[in-house]
């Protein structure tokens, strides 16, 4: 059973997530995963015991990916005791490299890869994910910012002078689907989504206030918020309290946000972005008119040509800002659509998660006699 194990899995990577970079980045994982498999690399998929509804890769043959658990407890239960029987079962799998796809997890995958005596690389996707990179990036071969703005400040961080090629900047990216441009559809109400994680001081009281302001100049006007957290319960009052119930409807977090998008005109982030979410980006892609606060990890919106960037979240200037559009919806239309192209020309998935293996493939290869196309 174990040779046909080895024989399965030739030319293993390990890959490190958790429900927190499944909720925000699943898709663009599954697809790098993919990608590894196209590649002739097989993805050793390793998440904590506890995220017990983590779900990726799940259109990927078995017979390309295994999928492990990491063992329960805090890092120096890991490290000491919890990690002997994984790493036993991993260092007979002849493994090439430990990609951690967040910061979370870092320090346990530079260990990892150290017992195995293998290189060790990180995907960086939030501000708070810098911190944990900074520390253990003399042990890393590759640090790879999920945006720009994100690679800039590591730099930064690290002096300025990081080895040549150690931090790059590879994107994250979404599929681009059918798409439906914003206010294409004359016949159906105009929907206006919000969506982010429900935590206190989230700022979507000031969308649910908005929302009131503009509802009975516009009666054909729907809303929406999807996600979860905290602060749901508060916001659910607040909008029974404004009588919004009939125009305001509450969604769960949802992996795939695709048919949610069909109904969609405008997209709403009224918080500051410190961790990259797909979901801008896909609302983007299906050509969605986006209204963002850019916090320092988001390079996305270019404010007037592809999406409108808030700079505060008081209710008066957004529900101004969604009037306009609303009042204007031409104007709507050609930043929809400029945001579809942004997203076509720049962030796709299949073509970030290619950037990912160019920037791994030569640390795999100047370790390994492993050739891969």
């Amino acid at each position: 059973m174990a040779n046909e194990r080895r024989s399965r899995f030739a030319n293993p990577i390990v890959v490190l997530a958790d429900s927190d970079v499944a909720s925000r980045l699943g898709l663009w994982i599954e697809s790098l995963l993919v990608s590894l498999v196209d590649e002739g690399l097989n993805p050793i998929l390793l998440t904590p015991r506890s995220e017990r509804d983590l779900r990726l890769a799940e259109n990927i043959p078995d017979q390309a990916i295994a999928k492990l658990r990491m063992p329960a407890g805090r890092w120096p239960v890991l490290q000491h005791f919890a990690s002997g029987p994984l790493v036993d079962h991993l260092a007979g799998e002849s493994v090439r490299l430990v990609l951690s796809t967040g910061g979370r997890w870092v320090q346990y995958g530079v260990w990892l890869a150290q017992q195995l005596g293998v290189p060790a690389a990180s995907l960086v996707t939030g501000l708070d994910e810098i911190g944990p990179t900074l520390k253990a990036a003399s042990h890393l071969s590759a640090v790879l910012a999920g945006s720009n703005a994100l690679a800039e400040r590591l730099v930064a961080r690290m002096g300025g002078t990081p080895p040549e090629g150690k931090v790059s900047a590879v994107g994250l990216g979404v599929h681009l689907g059918a798409g439906t441009a914003a206010f294409a559809s004359p016949d159906r109400s105009v929907g206006i989504m919000a969506a982010g994680p429900l935590d206190i001081g989230s700022q979507f009281e000031q969308f649910i206030l908005a929302a009131s302001l503009l509802a009975e100049a516009h009666p054909d006007v729907v809303f929406s918020i999807v996600g979860a957290g905290p602060a749901e319960h508060g916001l659910r009052r607040m909008s029974e309290g404004l009588n919004l119930t009939d125009r305001l409807t509450f969604v769960p977090s949802v992996r795939r946000m695709d048919d949610l998008f069909d109904g969609v005109d405008i997209y709403v982030q009224p918080y500051v972005a410190n961790r990259l979410d797909l979901r801008l980006l896909e609302a983007m892609a299906a050509g969605a008119v986006v209204l963002a606060r850019n916090g320092g990890a988001v390079d996305f919106v270019r404010d007037g040509l592809n999406g409108l960037e808030l700079t505060s979240v008081d209710e008066h200037g957004l529900a101004m800002l969604l009037a306009k559009l609303l009042d204007d919806p031409a104007d709507g239309r050609r930043i929809g659509a400029q945001a579809r192209q942004f997203v076509q020309e720049n962030f796709l998935s299949g073509v970030s998660a290619q950037r990912v293996i160019e920037r791994l493939r030569p640390i795999i290869v100047s370790r390994q006699t492993l050739k891969i196309s």
